[in-house]
């Protein structure tokens, strides 16, 4: 853990706070003093996450549930001599 102080990591959070209510706020600036905060904190959780959400979840980290809905998907597919083929809806498609 990082030697700080309680004002410091007060400031830090006001502004995660401000930033994730403002829109005109890049996520990536919010998502930053996340990562910074976690630093601070010596929560690697914290840190782990943030670093997901800005730059991508790997393959070897499951995603949030929040990450995962289920959606259709549905079009109008071409085949030979430009016969249309319609496709009914898929579930549960990520």
């Amino acid at each position: 853990m990082a030697t700080t102080t309680k004002p410091e990591i007060s400031e830090l959070l006001h502004r995660i706070n401000e930033g994730a209510t403002d829109s005109s706020t890049p996520l990536e600036e919010v998502m930053r003093l996340c990562l910074r905060l976690g630093w601070l904190l010596g929560n690697k959780e914290l840190s782990d996450w943030a670093k997901a959400e800005a730059g991508g979840y790997t393959p070897k980290v499951s995603l949030p549930d929040y990450r995962i809905f289920e959606t259709q998907v549905q079009g109008t597919f071409w085949g030979r001599l430009a016969v249309a083929l319609k496709m009914p809806p898929f579930l549960s498609l990520l």
